[in-house]
């Protein structure tokens, strides 16, 4: 059914709870809509337990189905946001039953209710009260885009974790980030939009921006969770970002009484199981890669020691797929000559001012640093984004002696192809 059939079906103001039998969920009746609720679990692969449920309503005309955000147009349209938001709230809270701990119970908040400031707290407290449900257990949903300006969004917030609730931004990432409105707002959970998910599983890039922005939304001291969690290998980049909660269709699916399933516990179980496999799998192939790596790195020092000559003595550590370029620090930070970039690598773009890097300073770099720290021992960085390519890179770097005095090598890797032992036979003919 569509807002407009929905919009003639309307003849007056129609709204009202209705108490269910005994053991059974309670609903609202809204202009000739039933709402019912339904629940869908938010998962800690950390603590392997679900640690709290996103109350949704569930909207019907006699036995078909209505789109939800045709509701919202309707309360919208109708002035009684507030109105649909409270009866929403009351059913949710109502039919939240848990066993256990306590946990979360997420309710979303229209944002023109927001908009209009109202939150009428004697009427959830009231509610909470008859539930044995207490504030900091409830976690209010806000869709910060919706919101007409960070004044009303700040002063709705503060009034209601003056009462006792928890914050979370919704939808974060959707269109666009407003993290201007994190660092005020402070809310206590960002909940990532599904889309940032999705484009991490079609784009490795994006996968190392939504780690990025987990760590970010971290720094502001804020847990995060990732919805659209629908199969096992949106499941493994999920858990890769390292976020704190979870939350989608695989782990599942709204349903009628919220209470902990053996089901999604075992699936919780079966998922970290699988994600340590892999993990095992890829540190036994990087253990090998990373031997092959060092032994080369080694090699280069001993060829520089009797000759300065980056070229010769990188020779042999270009031919590995993961490398990407070589180059000579002295130890001021300064970079000596050309960097040597490997057979299989080039930058992508005809013309980069960037390329040529002979004298550029990287003193300041985490990989320069840790070189000088001590001599003859191979240092990692962490991963960053490297110039010229703007590619993630892992940085190895060495002291090491030369006729000319000590200089630091510096080999710029593909952790990706690290992390999968990609060193092709073919390339390694003649090495040794």
């Amino acid at each position: 059914m569509t807002f407009m059939e929905l919009l003639k079906m309307v003849r007056k103001l129609d709204f009202r709870w209705e108490w269910g039998d005994r053991g059974e969920p309670e609903t609202a009746l809204y202009n000739e809509l039933n709402l019912e609720s339904v629940y869908q679990p938010i998962v800690s692969f950390t603590h392997q337990k679900i640690v709290g449920y996103e109350a949704l309503i569930q909207p019907k005309r006699q036995d078909e189905i209505i789109s939800v955000q045709s509701v919202f147009d309707l309360a919208r349209a109708l002035d009684e946001n507030s109105v649909l938001d409270e009866l929403c709230h009351s059913i949710h809270i109502k039919n939240f039953h848990h066993v256990g701990n306590p946990i979360w119970l997420f309710l979303n908040v229209n944002s023109q209710t927001v908009n209009s400031g109202v939150l009428n707290e004697a009427f959830i407290e009231t509610t909470l009260a008859q539930s044995n449900l207490k504030q900091e257990q409830i976690v209010l949903e806000i869709v910060e885009n919706g919101v007409e300006d960070l004044k009303t969004l700040k002063r709705f917030v503060d009034h209601a974790k003056a009462l006792g609730f928890q914050i979370a931004m919704d939808n974060f990432g959707k269109g666009y980030a407003n993290f201007d409105r994190i660092w005020q707002v402070e809310p206590q959970i960002v909940k990532l939009d599904q889309s940032l998910l999705q484009h991490a599983y079609v784009n490795k890039k994006a996968r190392g921006l939504l780690k990025g922005l987990v760590d970010l939304i971290h720094k502001s001291q804020a847990l995060v969770l990732i919805e659209g969690v629908e199969n096992e290998e949106l499941a493994e980049i999920a858990l890769q970002s390292e976020a704190d909660m979870f939350q989608g269709y695989f782990i599942g699916k709204p349903g009628l009484v919220p209470e902990p399933s053996s089901q999604i516990l075992t699936r919780l179980g079966e998922m970290l199981q699988s994600y340590r496999h892999h993990q095992f799998e890829n540190e036994n192939f990087n253990n090998e890669a990373l031997k092959m790596l060092h032994l080369e790195m080694m090699n280069a020092c001993d060829k520089l020691a009797q000759s300065r000559d980056l070229k010769r003595a990188c020779k042999h550590l270009k031919r590995l797929e993961p490398v990407r370029r070589c180059f000579l620090l002295d130890t001021s930070g300064h970079q000596i000559g050309e960097t040597e970039l490997a057979e299989h690598s080039a930058v992508k773009v005809s013309f980069n001012p960037l390329k040529s890097a002979d004298g550029a300073f990287w003193s300041h770099r985490e990989y320069f640093r840790n070189a000088l720290s001590k001599s003859n021992v191979i240092h990692a960085s962490k991963p960053y984004i490297a110039l010229p390519d703007a590619e993630n890179t892992i940085t190895y770097s060495v002291q090491t002696y030369t006729r000319d005095g000590y200089v630091v090598l510096c080999v710029d890797a593909d952790p990706d192809l690290l992390a999968h032992g990609h060193f092709p036979v073919t390339n390694l003919e003649g090495i040794y």
